[in-house]
């Protein structure tokens, strides 16, 4: 029995690539302390920041019930259809790391994105108190495409195709690791051991399933908004297409130049997957549907989560 064992162990060794090999998720939740970062890569879910602002700033939306205004309270303490939260106070503020140029982005960052904002990531900040929220890349093209230009098309996608010679797509790599001269490899392990290390990881597709994992691991009061698209993609017509922009489609034309983001989405699954079922097994039920842009072994992994 230990022979077979050791011989399993050997070929999965010698076969395997990164996405097999994960760091066990620690057994006890991070003690969160301050400051705290949000990775937060394009088209990932900015909802996600007003969860996360009533978790660190959990003064400000007891503070709600007492506002003689609390429509107006509650607009200035939650993410906007084009800014970031513009009524956080001084002592919040200050939980947050903040840079005054974004490197990755290439333009000085906007003071009322402090959480939110598409940074990449911080050595001036504990892994323990970074939050990262990923989803499926090849979703993540069409979520962008589809914000730029109303639909996905082929019309669109050519579009968008044409607009990348002139600008960088920011690559999960690059948000994770930081723009480097390493090499792919090494910067890729670097990502896996933060990812095993980071105080939560929310995937965009299986949003409420997020959320849960984020109340069952540090219990808070919601935000009244936390499960509002707060950014929700409008359409140009009412028969907008998306002939083009299938997950095969995709695959197809974008899915060699996305291989090192397919490895690190499914090692972040991977995490997901172990935070769910050690701090909120239950949230697993909320999993309903599984993106049809799901990597394989992402699907898979999804699949036996939701059947716990």
């Amino acid at each position: 029995m230990i022979t077979w064992l050791l011989l399993i162990f050997y070929i999965t060794s010698v076969n395997g690539v990164g996405t097999n090999q994960i760091v066990p998720y620690p057994e006890e939740k991070s003690v969160l302390r301050p400051p705290f970062q949000w990775i937060h890569p394009q088209k990932t879910g900015s909802s996600f920041g007003n969860a996360l602002f009533a978790l660190t700033c959990p003064e400000q939306v007891r503070d709600l019930e007492a506002s003689s205004d609390q429509h107006e309270y509650l607009a200035a303490i939650s993410i906007r259809p084009s800014l970031g939260i513009s009524g956080i106070q001084q002592s919040c503020r200050l939980k947050w790391h903040m840079t005054k140029f974004d490197k990755l982005l290439g333009r000085k960052s906007r003071p009322k994105w402090i959480i939110g904002g598409h940074y990449t990531w911080s050595e001036n900040v504990q892994v323990s108190s970074t939050f990262v929220t990923l989803r499926s890349p090849t979703r993540r093209i069409k979520s962008l495409v589809e914000w730029r230009f109303g639909s996905c098309n082929g019309k669109a996608l050519h579009e968008m195709m044409r607009r990348r010679r002139k600008g960088p797509w920011n690559s999960y790599l690059d948000y994770l690791a930081g723009v480097s001269k390493k090499r792919t490899e090494s910067r890729i392990s670097l990502v896996h051991r933060r990812l095993s290390k980071v105080a939560w990881i929310g995937l965009t597709d299986y949003y409420n399933a997020s959320l849960c994992l984020l109340h069952s691991m540090y219990p808070h009061t919601s935000h009244p908004l936390e499960d509002v698209n707060m950014r929700k993609t409008v359409y140009k017509s009412k028969n907008a297409t998306n002939h083009g922009c299938s997950p095969q489609s995709l695959e197809r034309k974008f899915g060699s130049s996305h291989r090192d983001d397919i490895e690190i989405y499914i090692y972040a699954v991977k995490v997901f997957s172990q935070m769910i079922m050690k701090f909120g097994p239950t949230c697993a039920r909320k999993i309903s549907n599984i993106s049809s842009f799901e990597p394989k072994e992402a699907h898979e992994i999804l699949e036996n989560l939701r059947g716990t």
